[in-house]
C-alpha cells in the first residue's frame, strides 16, 4: 500500500481549500454559465414592487444565469463605498441632484454602444456621460374636487396662489428642492420655459404673499394627505402620490399645467465588479417596453423617445410625460451650481 507523505496531505487540503473558494466564487447555473450576482440600490417601498415587476423578475428570467439583489440607496454609504475600495452595488438610482460634474469620480462611464443614451433625451433629462436617465416625475398642483368653488378648478399655478380666487389652506413641500420657487415664479409670470437662472427674491415675495395660509411638511405623503382630507383645498405635492391618492378614491383631481419635469438616474459606482453586466442590466432597464412597463406600476414617466408607443392609454394621463408641453424642465445643470445657495436662502425664509 502507498502511503501519503505528511507534505502531501497538506497539500491535498490546500487545494481541496483552493476548490471550494473556486466553487464560491464561480457558480454554474442551470445552461452552463457563469452566475452574476448583481445589487441594485433603489428607493424600496412602492417604487420597489414596481421595480422588481418591471424590470428585475422579466430580467431574470430573460437571463437565468443573473440574479438581481435589491437593496436601499444611500448616497453617503455609495461615496464610502467608492473611497474604501469596497463597493458592493453595481447599479445605483439616484436623484437628478447626483451624477454630474461634481461626482463622477464616484461612478463608472456609462458605455453608450450598448446603452441607447441619445433616446434619453439628454437635453433635457441633462448627464456628464457618467449617469441615464430612467425615469420622470415631478411636483404638480392637486386639488380637492369637494373643496373647491362652483363651477371652478385651478387651470394653473397662479391660481395656487390666488387665495381670494381659490380661499383656503395650501399644503407644500418645505423643501426647496420640490421646485417651490420655480413653479412661483411661473405663477408669476415667467414664462416656463425661462425660469432659469431663478430670481429667487422675485420667488419668494410670491410665497409672501400666501404663506400664513400654507401647511409646509417635510413628508411627501402628508403633502398629498392634506389634499385629500380638505385639510388643505390644493397643494404642490409629487403627483405620484396625488395620483395614488385618487387611485385609493379620495377627490383628488391634478392640474397638469404646469407640472414640473425631472429625471431619476442610473449609474455605476465605479469598482463595481461586474461592470459589463451592470451595462447590460441598465441598457435593459431604458429600453422602450421595460421602461414603458414601470408606468403600470407606478407613475414615473419614461424618457425614452421610442417608449410611447408601449405605454397603455388608460395610464397615459397620469404621467408627467404626458403633459410635457406645458410642463417646466427642471434644469440640474443650475441645480448643480447653486444648490447651497437655494437651501441655505430658502430656510431662512421659512424660519422667519
Amino acid at each position: 500500500m502507498r502511503h501519503v507523505g505528511l507534505g502531501q496531505a497538506r497539500l491535498g487540503k490546500v487545494l481541496a481549500v483552493i476548490l471550494v473558494a473556486l466553487a464560491a466564487v464561480w457558480v454554474p447555473s442551470a445552461g452552463g454559465q457563469e452566475t452574476v450576482t448583481l445589487t441594485y440600490a433603489s428607493y424600496g417601498g412602492a417604487l420597489k414592487d414596481a421595480e422588481v415587476k418591471a424590470f428585475i423578475e422579466p430580467y431574470m428570467k430573460l437571463h437565468p444565469n443573473i440574479k438581481v439583489l435589491y437593496d436601499i440607496i444611500d448616497r453617503a454609504k455609495l461615496i464610502a463605498m467608492v473611497e474604501s475600495n469596497n463597493v458592493t452595488w453595481d447599479v445605483a438610482d439616484v436623484g437628478n441632484d447626483f451624477g454630474l460634474k461634481a461626482h463622477e469620480k464616484y461612478l463608472e462611464k456609462i458605455d453608450c454602444s450598448v446603452v441607447p443614451c441619445a433616446d434619453l433625451q439628454p437635453d433635457k433629462y441633462p448627464t456628464t456621460g457618467y449617469r441615464v436617465a430612467w425615469s420622470v416625475s415631478g411636483v404638480g398642483l392637486g386639488y380637492n374636487t369637494t373643496k373647491m368653488p362652483a363651477g371652478q378648478t385651478p387651470q394653473s399655478w397662479a391660481d395656487f396662489f390666488d387665495l381670494q380666487k381659490f380661499p383656503g389652506k395650501r399644503s407644500s413641500m418645505n423643501d426647496v428642492s420640490s421646485f417651490v420657487l420655480e413653479v412661483a415664479l411661473v405663477a408669476d409670470g415667467v414664462p416656463a420655459g425661462k425660469v432659469y437662472p431663478l430670481d429667487i427674491q422675485r420667488g419668494l415675495r410670491k410665497w409672501d404673499a400666501i404663506k400664513s395660509e400654507v401647511k409646509f411638511t417635510d413628508n411627501f405623503q402628508g403633502c398629498a394627505e392634506a389634499v385629500a382630507t380638505g385639510d388643505a383645498v390644493m397643494g404642490l405635492c409629487w403627483t405620484g402620490r396625488f395620483a395614488t391618492m385618487r387611485k385609493n378614491g379620495a377627490p383628488v383631481a391634478i392640474q397638469w399645467n404646469g407640472t414640473t419635469l425631472n429625471g431619476g438616474y442610473f449609474a455605476i459606482p465605479k469598482g463595481s465588479k461586474h461592470v459589463k453586466e451592470a451595462m447590460q442590466f441598465i441598457a435593459y432597464m431604458v429600453s422602450p417596453q421595460p421602461c414603458a412597463l414601470i408606468s403600470e406600476y407606478i407613475p414615473y414617466g419614461c424618457p425614452n423617445v421610442k417608449a410611447a408607443a408601449y405605454v397603455k392609454d388608460s395610464v397615459k394621463p397620469n404621467l408627467g410625460t404626458s403633459h410635457a408641453a406645458t410642463a417646466i424642465f427642471i434644469n440640474d445643470v443650475y441645480w448643480d451650481q447653486h444648490r447651497d445657495e437655494l437651501f441655505k436662502t430658502w430656510q431662512a425664509w421659512l424660519t422667519k
